[in-house]
């Protein structure tokens, strides 16, 4: 019988699974992996254009911040689960996607 959860003995990033391919395709990931903490960054060049931080900040709580000093967009977000942080995070990414055209 499968249990719900992480495999035994390891880990995984839920976080991940929940984000598009061409989510992932466009941005460095660096992660901790104790803490479940993460950084999306994309390059425009050899300038940063924008940039995610993701904290597994409690238990049962995600804190999310987002920057595109380009376009001056600053936003920050939460929510006690990886799917909906993933879909505000992919929202962000199609606006911004919309509006420089990358």
């Amino acid at each position: 019988m499968r249990k719900v959860g992480a495999p035994k003995g390891g880990r995984v990033h839920w976080l991940l699974w929940h984000l598009p391919r061409d989510f992932r395709a466009c941005y460095e990931l660096y992660y901790n992996y104790d803490k479940h903490n993460y950084v999306f960054a994309r390059h425009d060049g050899r300038k940063l254009f924008d940039v995610f931080i993701i904290e597994h900040s409690s238990k049962h709580w995600w804190r999310g911040m987002y920057s595109c000093p380009k376009l001056q967009i600053y936003e920050h977000f939460g929510y006690k689960t990886t799917k909906i942080i993933a879909e505000i995070m992919y929202e962000l990414y199609r606006k911004v996607q919309e509006i420089s055209g990358l």
